[in-house]
């Protein structure tokens, strides 16, 4: 599936007449902390295509269901640590209670 967003960059990136009111069009309804959230995908994207290469899903031989189960395990860990260094008396001496 190719979404208005990918059209819209890719016009824009070859300086196709309009695709900068495209572009502009498509993140318009977006304001604040939004915008915030689209970058950071960006910008995990971006790392990730530094680390992996470019992404292609058509090509992907990862088992996706297993890494994302993998990933969501992995910040249930962080986010029950993280409370439990702000909550605890014990874990805020040992982790510092670190922010």
């Amino acid at each position: 599936m190719t979404t208005p967003f990918r059209l819209a960059v890719e016009r824009w990136w070859k300086f196709e007449p309009g695709s900068a009111l495209h572009l502009s069009d498509t993140l318009a309804p977006l304001a604040g902390d939004e915008l915030d959230v689209v970058g950071w995908v960006i910008e995990r994207l971006k790392l990730g295509r530094q680390r992996y290469g470019q992404l292609h899903l058509a090509n992907d031989t990862r088992d996706l269901d297993r890494e994302r189960d993998e990933e969501i395990s992995d910040a249930l860990v962080y986010v029950a640590c993280k409370a439990l260094s702000q909550t605890d008396p014990t874990y805020q001496q040992v982790l510092g209670g670190r922010q």
